[in-house]
């Protein structure tokens, strides 16, 4: 449930996603892209979203969706000492202080605890193809 008590799935990533993920960033104001991506303009986007759906199984991606949309995502990037990992996040504008990301990194983090718990990859979820 996000903080204004509208309903929210997180998620893992699927193939279906990509039209949602690609109008999320779509309509991102060019400071959230800045931020995202440390440049300027939209020319990152395919490429990132290219990386995202190409089955890498260094990277783990959780999506939040509400009934009418996706509003949020998070990328978790396996780092090459394969122990530690990087996320990075893309809310929707007219979303932000909702608890969109707030909700994707308590997932991503219940799902690193429990693969730590397990013995398992700190990736334990991947993309479903």
């Amino acid at each position: 449930m996000l903080a204004d008590r509208r309903d929210a799935v997180v998620r893992s990533l699927e193939v279906h996603d990509r039209p949602g993920l690609q109008a999320l960033f779509d309509a991102a104001s060019p400071e959230d892209l800045y931020t995202r991506f440390f440049g300027v303009g939209r020319a990152p986007i395919r490429k990132h979203l290219d990386h995202l759906f190409s089955g890498d199984r260094s990277v783990v991606t959780y999506v939040v969706t509400t009934e009418e949309r996706t509003v949020g995502v998070a990328d978790v990037e396996l780092l090459p000492d394969g122990k530690s990992a990087e996320i990075a996040f893309m809310v929707a504008d007219d979303m932000h202080g909702c608890g969109v990301a707030t909700l994707l990194l308590e997932r991503a983090a219940r799902d690193a605890r429990g693969a730590a718990s397990s013995g398992s990859s700190p990736m334990c979820c991947r993309p479903t193809t």
